[in-house]
């Protein structure tokens, strides 16, 4: 008789943990990265110079603790072609979309 009880009473949790398997995904929204508008100059400069070798992914993704401007110097020096101009569009442009503390 207390073998009948146990195993119900794991079949019951088995079968609760199984269902909240199931639904809990859909009961917590999860927050989507806010993604800047594509008509500003920083986000025309980031997708015309940094996504010809980086995917947004990649970005967005950087666990790195160089600022956005040392990343952005970094690459220059590594041969991206971008103005000075183009350069601070798009530090604003990843520090709004992507914010990083600045170290």
């Amino acid at each position: 008789m207390v073998l009948k009880k146990t195993l119900a009473g794991t079949m019951m949790l088995v079968g609760m943990i199984m269902g909240l398997m199931f639904v809990s995904p859909y009961a917590v929204p999860i927050p989507q990265a806010q993604e800047a508008s594509a008509d500003t100059p920083g986000a025309q400069a980031f997708a015309s110079v940094c996504n010809t070798c980086h995917s947004t992914d990649r970005i967005r993704d950087y666990q790195g603790d160089k600022s956005w401007g040392e990343i952005i110097t970094l690459m220059k020096s590594f041969g991206a072609l971008l103005s000075e101009d183009q350069a601070k569009e798009i530090e604003q442009h990843l520090q709004t979309t992507y914010p990083r503390d600045k170290k």
